[in-house]
C-alpha cells in the first residue's frame, strides 16, 4: 500500500500544541499516513507571550505580512512542502493568502483542501459582517471541515456544508498531564507551593492565559479589589504575558495579595492551579476552560460575544458560572461561590469530571480518523 501524506499548514505554532501534533503524526505512521508539518513565526505581539515553539521535525517558515490600512494579510511560503501531498489541512482564515491558491488548484488536480477551525470568527463585531460572508462562502468550497467542537460544527452545517464531511475533534490540551501533576500535589506540598510564590491568602483565584485585551485584565484586577474588600484573605495569582503584562506589574506592586507570576508552564502551572479555588476569567474564554477543569476549578466568565467555541463546555452553575458583563454581577458571583464551601466543593468535582471528557487523547483519536475518513472520500 502506498502511503498517503498529510500537510497541515499552521500560521504560528504555540507551546500547547506540541504533544497533539507529535501524537497526531505517531496516530497517522500507524495507519500508512505521513504528517508535514509547516507552521510560521508570529507577530512580535504574539512572541511576547512567550508561548510560541519549534518543533524538530516540524518545518519552520518565515510568513511574510502584508498590509493595506487595516487590512492585513499574510503570505506562507508552504509550497515548497506540498510535493505529493493527498490532502492539505490549513486554519480557516480570509487573511491567509496560501488558502485562495490551494482552493484554486483543488479544482485543477491539486492536493484536496481541508478547513480547520471555528467555522466563523467568534470575535467579528458582526457575523454578518462581508468578511464574514466572504469566510462562508470560501469555507463551503473545501474538501473536508475539522471543525473545533459541536457549536462550530453547528456553524459549518448551518453555512451549507454537508455534515458528512465534518469531524468533530473535540479542541483541546493536554489535560491527562496537568490533571495527574495536579492531582499529585498533597498538603503538605501546597504549603511549600504557597511559600514559593509568596501566597499567604487561604482563597484564591487563578487566571492563566495571555495578558490582552480581549481577556478584560483591567475588569478582573477591579473585580478582585471589591472581592477582596468581602473577603480579606483573597489573593489572586495571575500567571501568562502579553500587551497588558506593565499594567499587571503595576497593580502587584501596588497590592501585595495580587501576584503576577509571568508565564509558567508544566510542573509550575500545576504546581498554581493545584493551590487554586476559582479560575477568574472575565474576558474570552477558550483552550483556557480546559486548564481550569484540569484543576477541578469552576470558572467564572462573563456574557460575551467574543468567546472562542470552547465556551460550549461550560455548564453554568454545575462546572462554571457566567455573568452579565457588569463588575458588580461578576463580584457577587466570585463573593458568592468562595463563601459557601459546600457549592464550591460540588462544583469543583463537575468541573474535574468535564476535564475528564475533553481531553487531547480524544482530540487525536477524532482527528486522526477524520483524516483517514477525508482521504479515502469522493
Amino acid at each position: 500500500m502506498c502511503m498517503k501524506r498529510v500537510v497541515i499548514i499552521n500560521r504560528v505554532l504555540p507551546q500547547y500544541r506540541l504533544e497533539f501534533f507529535s501524537r497526531l503524526r505517531d496516530s497517522l505512521a500507524a495507519h500508512d499516513v505521513e504528517l508535514v508539518l509547516v507552521y510560521g513565526d508570529g507577530e512580535a505581539s504574539e512572541r511576547a507571550k512567550g508561548d510560541l515553539v519549534d518543533l524538530e521535525w516540524g518545518h519552520a517558515i518565515r510568513n511574510r505580512r502584508l498590509s493595506a490600512g487595516k487590512l492585513v494579510a499574510y503570505w506562507q511560503p508552504a509550497l515548497g512542502y506540498l510535493h505529493q501531498a493527498d490532502l492539505v489541512i490549513v486554519e480557516q482564515a480570509n487573511k491567509l493568502i496560501l488558502n485562495y491558491l490551494l482552493q484554486i488548484g483543488q479544482g485543477f488536480g491539486g492536493p484536496r483542501v481541508a478547513f480547520w477551525g471555528h467555522g466563523r470568527n467568534f470575535q467579528a463585531i458582526s457575523a454578518s459582517s462581508p468578511a464574514e460572508a466572504f469566510k462562508k462562502l470560501l469555507s463551503r468550497r473545501v474538501h473536508w471541515w475539522f471543525a473545533y467542537n459541536d457549536l462550530s460544527a453547528q456553524v459549518v452545517r448551518e453555512n451549507g456544508f454537508p455534515a458528512e464531511k465534518i469531524t468533530v475533534v473535540q479542541n483541546a490540551i493536554d489535560t491527562k498531564s496537568l490533571r495527574s501533576a495536579v492531582a499529585n500535589v498533597d498538603s503538605a506540598s501546597k504549603i511549600t507551593i504557597r511559600d514559593k510564590y509568596g501566597v499567604r491568602g487561604s482563597t484564591i483565584g487563578v487566571y492563566f492565559g495571555a495578558l490582552y485585551p480581549a481577556k478584560r485584565l483591567p475588569f478582573l484586577i477591579e473585580a478582585a479589589k471589591l472581592v477582596r474588600d468581602r473577603i480579606p484573605d483573597f489573593e489572586l495569582l495571575i500567571v501568562g504575558d502579553g500587551v497588558h503584562r506593565t499594567l499587571v506589574e503595576n497593580e502587584s506592586r501596588s497590592h501585595s495579595w495580587l501576584k503576577y507570576l509571568g508565564p509558567r508552564f508544566g510542573t509550575e502551572k500545576a504546581e498554581i492551579l493545584a493551590i487554586g479555588d476559582v479560575f477568574l476569567l472575565p474576558g474570552l474564554v477558550g483552550l483556557a476552560i480546559l486548564d481550569a477543569f484540569a484543576a477541578g476549578l469552576p470558572i467564572i466568565t462573563t456574557e460575551s460575544a467574543s468567546h472562542g467555541p470552547e465556551i460550549a463546555y461550560l455548564e453554568p452553575f454545575a462546572n462554571g458560572i457566567m455573568t452579565p458583563p457588569s463588575l458588580a454581577g461578576y463580584v457577587d458571583a466570585v463573593a458568592g461561590l468562595l463563601t459557601e464551601p459546600e457549592r464550591l466543593s460540588a462544583m469543583s468535582k463537575s468541573a474535574l469530571s468535564a476535564g475528564g471528557h475533553y481531553t487531547l487523547e480524544n482530540m487525536v483519536t477524532n482527528f486522526s480518523n477524520g483524516i483517514q475518513q477525508a482521504l479515502e472520500a469522493t
